[in-house]
């Protein structure tokens, strides 16, 4: 009789962790549910004054969940030290243990976010489901032609940013903006600008030089970093009369260019462009991050963009070497 009570009292507890566990189960089945099953919609804008044919059904739509970069654990008199020294000691970091580690993470980091590739309906509408939590950015482009190579630039495009949690999210209208664009063999814009010290200065008045053009500020570090490699170019070619070199300064005021210039021994005509959000000449270029810097042909055409590093004074040598004597 005892063994037939501890029978039946052993198989009321199995019973009961079993309806326990499936509750458990299925609760925790409910939850996950509605945490990953969160709906992100959206509204493409775009404007209707637009000079360009934009294709909803062809436009690039990726929602992409940011990654949170761990600081980098700079010594305490890294805003002291030169950018020489600075790069020294970043190349060194790198190069440690602690810096392979840093790398790794954050690269894993990247390769392991979400990244949801999205189409729009006839009237620009968007809509992504099952989006896990996070903070993320809804990224429209708008490109020419049907298959644009890597590195081509969006002849329109928008972005919003938004957060996920476990409830639906409506992100409002991404307003599109239409971006021009300027390639190799495309005629360069004209600009119309003054210089750092108040002399008119427009890309026209050197139409029959190679024109080596450089959008910077002082403000940028890397576009600081080229300085070197700017110098070098110039001190090569400074001489040649059918060579000309245009620094299109975005500082707020022209002292920061000015005093640049003057510490840095830079020989080149420096241009002022001013605040970026108000300036037309980048805008005419197409120019989305700077350093960004084109050489332009003695016909006025694009001969190449985005030019850095040694690269810079290695195309220009390209085609300034072979112009005869």
């Amino acid at each position: 009789m005892m063994v037939a009570l501890l029978h039946h009292l052993k198989g009321s507890v199995m019973r009961r962790l079993s309806a326990t566990l499936l509750f458990a189960t299925l609760t925790a089945g409910l939850f996950a549910s509605s945490v990953n099953a969160a709906e992100v919609k959206a509204k493409i804008d775009v404007p209707k004054d637009a000079d360009v044919k934009l294709d909803l059904s062809k436009a690039k739509i990726q929602l992409t969940m940011s990654v949170k970069r761990e600081p980098i654990p700079f010594p305490a008199n890294f805003a002291q030290m030169s950018n020489d020294e600075k790069r020294a000691w970043y190349q060194k970091f790198l190069a440690s243990d602690e810096g392979k580690a840093y790398s790794k993470r954050m690269q894993e980091a990247f390769a392991n976010r979400k990244n949801y590739t999205l189409k729009a309906d006839k009237d620009g509408n968007v809509v992504a489901k099952d989006v896990a939590p996070g903070n993320y950015t809804l990224t429209v482009q708008f490109f020419k032609g049907d298959n644009p190579t890597r590195g081509t630039d969006p002849i329109a495009d928008g972005y919003t940013r938004l957060s996920v949690a476990d409830q639906p999210v409506d992100a409002g209208k991404v307003k599109i903006n239409i971006r021009r664009s300027v390639n190799v063999g495309d005629v360069a814009p004209d600009f119309d600008v003054k210089t750092v010290d108040g002399k008119p200065l427009k890309l026209s008045d050197h139409r029959g030089k190679y024109v080596l053009v450089d959008f910077w500020a002082v403000w940028c570090g890397p576009c600081r970093g080229e300085t070197p490699n700017l110098k070098a170019t110039y001190d090569a070619y400074k001489s040649n009369s059918r060579f000309a070199m245009i620094g299109l300064s975005l500082d707020r005021e022209t002292k920061a260019p000015i005093d640049y210039a003057k510490k840095n021994d830079l020989g080149w005509i420096q241009g002022f462009l001013g605040n970026w959000s108000d300036d037309k000449v980048t805008k005419a270029y197409g120019v989305r991050g700077i350093p960004s810097i084109w050489l332009i042909g003695p016909d006025g055409k694009v001969v190449a963009k985005g030019l850095r590093g040694s690269n810079i004074k290695a195309t220009v040598a390209k085609y300034m070497d072979k112009l005869p004597d």
